[in-house]
């Protein structure tokens, strides 16, 4: 059995988890430290100002020319970027659902029809649009989803 199988089990290895803001002012915190948040904040050559951050730097460069872990921080970033935007999107959707359920019945297809919707352009003009409209039909026929019969 491992420890991470056992939550009751202390691991007593000595590991710490600390929080270091590197903008704070109070207090006097050791010349190191100092020098530790001023490389965290830019972390340059001129600012690896002892043998450790120099070490550190070295290694912080290593990386950042590894093309494979900078395309895998793309992929990441990217990854993140889509995450937002279809939350985003899906608050989009949500709010001009709330303003159209204001003003009359929303179906649901008109209701899976703008949570199908990602472009945020057209979910910020209808959004808009439903702040402005008098019924929902009315907004599906501004936004151009009022659907053909038969279809």
């Amino acid at each position: 059995m491992t420890r991470a199988e056992e939550p009751a089990l202390s691991y007593e290895d000595g590991a710490r988890t600390i929080f270091l803001y590197t903008g704070g002012t109070e207090g006097k915190p050791p010349e190191r430290l100092r020098q530790l948040a001023r490389y965290m904040e830019h972390s340059t050559g001129e600012n690896a100002q002892t043998a450790g951050l120099a070490r550190l730097h070295e290694i912080v460069t290593e990386v950042k020319a590894d093309r494979e872990v900078g395309l895998a921080y793309m992929k990441a970033f990217e990854v993140e970027k889509r995450i937002r935007d279809e939350g985003r999107a899906e608050g989009k959707a949500e709010a001009v659902m709330a303003l159209l359920e204001e003003i009359g019945l929303v179906s649901e297809d008109l209701e899976k029809r703008l949570r199908e919707q990602k472009d945020q352009d057209i979910l910020r003009k209808w959004l808009k649009l439903a702040a402005r409209v008098n019924s929902v039909e009315e907004f599906e026929r501004q936004a151009g989803l009022i659907r053909a019969a038969g279809e």
